[in-house]
């Protein structure tokens, strides 16, 4: 019995000493250290013959009252939970440690058991880890776009303001909706984007200029969009970032734009009397209606080529302040003679005013022969 304990001890030993993990014994109830394997002296600095019989308090590797604490919780009933710990090296260098301690017997006296396990770079990834996390969710919570990050499970992990204003989720704040689920916010996305939102998570990136997007209150909102996987630090892929825009008042106000222009068209081309659309600082005909056309003798195309200067028999100097009075609305009657496609003049009175289309100033003239 008495050798087959003694053979115990030495194996425990010899793997004590041989632990790569920063490993002491400490005396109890005095917790000074007994011994200590060569990974600890290596990890904190000290000389195993200048450690054992001083405390972590007088090595200066833990303060007084932190080694007091440690010591009293300990006695208390034997056992410790793991806990962690900052501690100081030889050199000064303050290093994060996870620190296990256990109740043991040694050549019949009781002793603690203590490792020590670095979780300094551990530690450090994970601040750094959280911290950029933050920085991500608040460039993605006040981004003036609609931004909103998904995992795998499409559950919401950042939202920006701009996403929750333009799908109408007022009510909601972004740490409301984080954690919930993109089917369940919007119960009415159709089939056809949920197929897209499987193959980007399979590594495709998709996006559509302007997309219908029927909602559950029957409204329609028009939306543009780009969805495409972003990928974890061990590049796979760990969700789906959608980029979108509601582009609704756009599209109306295009829609309306262009229903304007088609009728101030036909109000244009097929009115019977001569009008012309005419560039302000170059005197060149923009467009011409058919009445213009039947009257001058020249194909549209042709005065669309020209300027009012190949038409009007004043001298070219004389036009453009002329023109220049229409633009600034100090004159809009004028009478000319204009020259025809056959050669022939006719006495005209031109009534001409300003008039704004896709931004350019141009001159809108209705002519009457007189």
């Amino acid at each position: 019995m008495l050798a087959t304990l003694s053979e115990s001890e030495d194996r425990f030993r010899r793997i004590f000493l041989r632990s790569p993990v920063p490993t002491s014994l400490s005396r109890v109830p005095e917790m000074k250290y007994a011994d200590v394997n060569q990974a600890w002296c290596d990890f904190f600095g000290y000389a195993r013959d200048e450690s054992i019989g001083r405390s972590p308090a007088e090595l200066g590797i833990i303060d007084q009252a932190t080694f007091t604490q440690y010591r009293e919780t300990f006695l208390q009933d034997f056992t410790l939970p793991d806990i962690e710990l900052v501690v100081s090296t030889r050199s000064g260098e303050q290093k994060e440690v996870l620190n296990s301690t256990e109740y043991i017997i040694i050549g019949g006296e009781p002793h603690a058991l203590n490792m020590s396990i670095d979780v300094t770079d551990r530690n450090r990834a994970q601040r750094l880890l959280e911290h950029n996390q933050r920085l991500l969710n608040i460039c993605i919570e006040h981004s003036p776009a609609a931004i909103a990050m998904l995992d795998r499970d499409m559950n919401y992990l950042a939202v920006s303001r701009r996403y929750l204003s333009d799908y109408g989720l007022h009510e909601q704040d972004v740490t409301g909706i984080v954690g919930r689920s993109h089917y369940e916010v919007f119960p009415e996305i159709p089939e056809r984007w949920k197929a897209i939102h499987r193959r980007c998570l399979e590594g495709a990136t998709e996006r559509c200029e302007e997309d219908p997007f029927e909602r559950s209150d029957g409204r329609l909102d028009w939306v543009r969009w780009e969805v495409c996987p972003w990928f974890d630090d061990r590049g796979t892929i760990g969700g789906l970032l959608f980029f979108t825009e509601v582009v609704t008042q756009q599209k109306l106000a295009l829609q309306a734009l262009r229903e304007s222009e088609a009728k101030f068209h036909t109000l244009f081309n097929e009115h019977p009397a001569i009008k012309f659309l005419i560039n302000p600082e170059t005197g060149g005909i923009v467009d011409a209606n058919d009445a213009a056309v039947r009257f001058y003798g020249w194909s549209k195309e042709q005065l669309c080529r020209m300027r009012v200067q190949d038409i009007n028999t004043l001298a070219p100097e004389q036009i453009k302040p002329l023109l220049k009075s229409a633009l600034e609305r100090n004159q809009l009657r004028f009478v000319f003679q204009h020259r025809l496609a056959d050669g022939s003049i006719r006495d005209m009175e031109i009534f001409s005013s300003r008039i704004d289309i896709k931004g350019e100033p141009l001159l809108y003239s209705i002519g009457h022969d007189i």
